[in-house]
């Protein structure tokens, strides 16, 4: 196995692991989860948009993420989604930054972290995807 699909096989284990994971957690314990960042869950609905959205949605990801290092037809796709899933949570935070205000310390950390990786993720992955639409083209 070349560096590179190495290093995007760890990736995807590592964000599949972490999304699995939170999924899990989120569908089990959601007050528990949420109640550090001062959000609570006082309704049946509410309980249940944190169990699909952030449970539900997080474990599917998270299982997505892992085929893409089993299965080499999903490792594209798995790469596509992580870079966007991961682009579209740092676009969410500079947006609540710019509409709601500077957040406590754990978003400013988030923030950094979601765009470094957003950024780190689609230069892995894109010589791949760039190979593999000049392999279309053919």
């Amino acid at each position: 196995m070349k560096s590179r699909e190495r290093t995007i096989s760890i990736v995807l284990g590592l964000a599949g692991t972490t999304f699995a994971l939170v999924g899990l957690s989120h569908l089990t314990v959601p007050e528990r989860m949420l109640a550090p960042l001062g959000i609570a869950l006082t309704s049946p609905t509410a309980l249940s948009e944190v169990r699909s959205g952030y449970g539900g949605l997080h474990l599917a990801l998270g299982i997505v993420f892992l085929g893409g290092i089993v299965s080499p037809r999903l490792r594209d796709l798995a790469m596509l989604m992580l870079t966007a899933v991961i682009g579209g949570l740092a676009l969410g935070r500079l947006l609540s930054l710019v509409i709601d205000g500077a957040p406590e310390l754990m978003g400013w950390v988030l923030l950094i972290l979601e765009s470094f990786g957003a950024v780190t993720l689609a230069a892995l992955a894109l010589p791949r995807w760039a190979a593999r639409a000049q392999v279309r083209r053919r």
